[in-house]
């Protein structure tokens, strides 16, 4: 998994972009996202971000590559701007993992609140970026395993038994149905949340930030938006799993047995919230959540 590491002072970004992308630019540094760090770009008229991560170069580049296809099939999503020598990423060595940079193309928008979005409609949008990401292959992409390897290294001697033990029966739940299904169906995977960029109307502009591609089952992905989406939505999960299902359905195929393994991967969302997590009150977030989550699936 990446971290948010990168280049610190201004200068050595101003100088990053014009020794490898041949421009004279302002920058200034975004708010850091939880897994890089990122800089506006201005440079005449031209409005770009740079995007900074300790990460594999594999696994980064993946998710460069899974921006393009985004957007040129489905909207608007950030692609990288090639570099002087025709590459889509620079990388500087460092200890451990490298800091991996792109610049990426400006979407416009603020982040929109998902409890309006129509959730058919959302679930119709991430089956077409499945398609698009359907042929996109290469090295580094995430899987599930090494996500739940991760929860387990994030788990603390503070954490309550529960942490521990909601995580452990995901493993089982999750791991068990992995090993029976047709592998030959997994494809690359966004790997987070349906984070949408649009305008005060409502309009959807783009959807940034691939720096989490996975490959597996599109029951990831679809667990992950369903889980957020059903804790919008009053903790509704069957009710908004089943709308999401029929959006999805609209635009690629979806059998019943992937359908009824979606708990599971909404599972593996909810599991992964409280490893690495200190503060009480924020793991008391997360066990409501889970409550709700357990109460809403089982009646």
């Amino acid at each position: 998994m990446n971290g948010a590491e990168g280049p610190d002072p201004a200068y050595e970004v101003e100088g990053l972009l014009e020794r490898h992308w041949g421009l004279s630019a302002e920058v200034m540094e975004l708010a850091p996202g939880s897994q890089a760090r990122a800089w506006a770009v201005k440079s005449g008229t031209r409005r770009l971000v740079l995007r900074a991560a300790q990460d594999s170069a594999e696994h980064f580049e993946l998710g460069l590559r899974a921006s393009q296809l985004v957007d040129r099939d489905v909207l608007p999503a950030g692609p990288p701007v090639t570099a002087i020598d025709g590459s889509l990423m620079v990388v500087l060595p460092g200890d451990g993992l490298p800091t991996c940079l792109a610049l990426l193309r400006f979407v416009p928008g603020y982040q929109l609140p998902l409890a309006g979005q129509s959730v058919v409609d959302l679930g119709r949008l991430l089956a077409r970026i499945h398609r698009s990401l359907r042929g996109l292959a290469g090295p580094g992409a995430w899987t599930v395993p090494d996500g739940l390897a991760h929860s387990r290294a994030g788990l603390l001697s503070e954490h309550p038994s529960w942490v521990g033990d909601f995580l452990a029966e995901t493993t089982g739940l999750v791991t068990w149905w992995l090993a029976g299904h047709d592998s030959s169906r997994d494809q690359m995977l966004r790997g987070d949340g349906p984070e949408l960029l649009g305008r005060a109307d409502g309009t959807w502009t783009g959807m940034i930030d691939w720096g989490a591609i996975t490959f597996g089952p599109v029951m990831v992905d679809i667990g992950c938006w369903t889980a957020h989406l059903g804790r919008l939505h009053s903790h509704r999960y069957r009710e908004t799993t089943d709308e999401f299902v029929t959006g999805y359905r609209q635009e690629a195929e979806l059998s019943e047995e992937d359908v009824t393994a979606v708990p599971h991967f909404q599972r593996l969302l909810l599991s992964s919230r409280a490893p690495y997590q200190a503060d009480p009150g924020v793991l008391d977030v997360f066990r409501d959540w889970i409550d709700h989550w357990c109460t809403s699936v089982a009646t």
